[in-house]
């Protein structure tokens, strides 16, 4: 193996070592369909129509909501916005979905860590938004769905990346930008809520949380995605309060097996490595 492989994997498992759980707790989404322009801080929204706007991820144009057709391939962008002078370094993230409703291709990384042009697609490599995160980002393995359940809320997408050199380019000097987008194919008509999983975190250099998706107030905004037989227009609605309660108690409840043996191995990294960017809090594979 040569000194660069070497270097990236050893960068890669330290990273990773030092991740921690982040607290459990129910997915949110946004209920009425629109983003908050006023908040407080950095949040996290899903733009479930890419196509609009100066870029995918412009605040002014944040769809809540899309329509396809069936057998559509479309992308959902995983947008952060009200940075405010700290670069976006690292972050984890995990959309749930309907994966009988809607598939998420699975991409084979060719040369992991650097898994930047793979589904999801982190905002690097040769696909970036703006000026992208960073030159020296890395990505674990991003997985289409990670989940071997089926159903509402059992598809998971997930990406895991981080900057390993300065500088970090997203927050640098704009204020919102993409981090990641996830290919999805419409293979079944219905209605499907797509929203973040609770662990869901984003972190500065120093390991202060940009955004958390338990915060109160909400921090975390997902959408509503609808798949008819034909081109349809029209707006698909959000699920009334109760089905949310009734979805929450089924999506937040103790972490699956993969997640404990992630953190299983994470944990044997870090005592391995001696605890290197400890407070990074890196999920590993």
């Amino acid at each position: 193996m040569c000194a660069r492989s070497s270097m990236r994997w050893l960068a890669a498992g330290l990273l990773a070592a030092a991740l921690n759980l982040a607290p459990l707790a129910a997915p949110l989404i946004d209920r009425d369909g629109e983003r908050a322009t006023a908040q407080e801080g950095p949040y996290l929204a899903l733009d479930m129509d890419v196509t609009n706007g100066s870029a995918p991820c412009d605040p002014a144009y944040i769809d809540a909501s899309a329509v396809r057709s069936f057998g559509e391939s479309y992308k959902v962008a995983v947008c952060i916005a009200g940075l405010e002078g700290s670069p976006v370094w690292s972050f984890y993230i995990a959309i749930l979905y309907d994966d009988t409703l809607n598939y998420a291709p699975e991409i084979e990384c060719a040369d992991p860590p650097d898994c930047l042009d793979d589904n999801p697609d982190a905002s690097g490599g040769a696909t970036k938004w703006g000026d992208g995160l960073g030159p020296s980002l890395l990505c674990n393995e991003p997985i289409g769905d990670e989940e071997p359940l089926v159903g509402p809320g059992k598809g998971r997408a997930y990406i895991q990346c981080g900057v390993v050199d300065p500088p970090a380019t997203l927050g640098d000097d704009e204020t919102w930008g993409v981090l990641a987008i996830v290919n999805f194919q419409a293979i079944h008509a219905g209605t499907d809520t797509m929203e973040f999983a609770a662990v869901d975190q984003v972190w500065d250099r120093d390991s202060n949380e940009l955004a958390h998706c338990s915060d109160v107030p909400r921090r975390c905004y997902g959408g509503t995605e609808a798949n008819f037989g034909g081109p349809v227009g029209g707006i698909a609605e959000a699920p009334p309060p109760e089905a949310e309660t009734l979805a929450n108690g089924r999506h937040s409840s103790a972490p699956n097996a993969l997640t404990l043996v992630r953190f299983a191995t994470a944990t044997a990294l870090l005592l391995v490595t001696g605890g290197w960017y400890a407070r990074r809090r890196w999920r590993a594979v």
